[in-house]
């Protein structure tokens, strides 16, 4: 008894340590934690971005994947804050992984209920938050999943390489679009989605992201290490207003027997009967 009422305890201190915020076009961002504002509006398309390892949303990239979705269209827009829960030894923020998932989950079945429809975004461990979330979901509505889960290069360590930590799977909404660009390193590198997409072969190094093109631009040791690891948000980003990604159906990431079968990466992507499996694509630099 001592055992559970331990556990429920740093649970409960831990979920505390999530933060989520509200952006729309109407009202100025708000901060809440388990209930959504009173002026949240479930008629809308909800989008829930989550970051990863050592981040938080005062990351640009959370700004600006924000801002594109709001000069798309009128969505509610939550940005997830679990920067206390990332930072620390990488280990121990994969295993709260779990915990911010099952947190949110609450929170999207909360929201279902309410016939909200909403698209999950992670990056790296972020993906692996989502897939926790999205079962979490699933246990608590009986069987009803969530609509879409973006994985943006969802971290390989621990969830592949070795695989001790279950992450994001097929399975864990209807839609699971995945976006590979730091396979075998940062990144998964094996297909998790009911669609995976291999930007230039899903590895490092990205267009763009070689040592020798940051150091010309007198990047950071960051920018130069995990340059391809974050141009899967870069993709995505790219792909809400100003780009059409298209990859082609292949048989493996490795480029083996492509159709001309084309689906498209990103926030375009239709979910159809052939446009499930391994997509193929060469993007440039930018």
């Amino acid at each position: 008894m001592f055992e559970i009422l331990f556990v429920s305890l740093i649970m409960a201190v831990q979920t505390s340590e999530t933060s989520y915020y509200l952006h729309t076009r109407q009202t100025t961002p708000q901060q809440f934690d388990k209930e959504p504002p009173s002026n949240f509006n479930s008629s809308k398309l909800t989008k829930i971005i989550i970051h990863g390892y050592r981040q938080s949303s005062k990351r640009q990239w959370y700004r600006q994947m924000t801002n594109e979705y709001l000069k798309r269209g009128d969505f509610n827009i939550v940005q997830v804050d679990w920067a206390s829960l990332a930072s620390g030894s990488y280990f121990t923020a994969a295993r709260n992984t779990a915990i911010v998932g099952a947190n949110l989950g609450e929170l999207v079945a909360n929201l279902r209920q309410n016939s909200v429809k909403v698209h999950l975004i992670g990056h790296s461990l972020g993906a692996h938050v989502a897939g926790h979330a999205g079962r979490r979901v699933f246990k608590s509505l009986g069987n009803s999943r969530v609509g879409r889960i973006t994985g943006l290069d969802p971290a390989g360590p621990l969830f592949e390489s070795p695989r001790l930590l279950r992450g994001l799977t097929r399975t864990d909404a209807e839609i699971v679009d995945v976006i590979h660009t730091d396979g075998g390193m940062f990144g998964c590198k094996n297909p998790l989605g009911t669609v995976d997409f291999y930007p230039n072969g899903g590895v490092r190094h990205q267009p763009g992201c070689s040592p020798s093109d940051l150091r010309t631009e007198l990047r950071s040791l960051h920018d130069i290490v995990f340059c391809s690891h974050e141009k899967s948000y870069g993709y995505f980003i790219e792909s809400i207003n100003n780009r059409v990604f298209e990859g082609r159906k292949c048989n493996s990431w490795l480029r083996r027997n492509c159709s001309g079968v084309v689906a498209v990466m990103g926030e375009g992507y239709v979910r159809k009967p052939d446009l499930l499996g391994v997509f193929y694509l060469n993007t440039t630099q930018f």
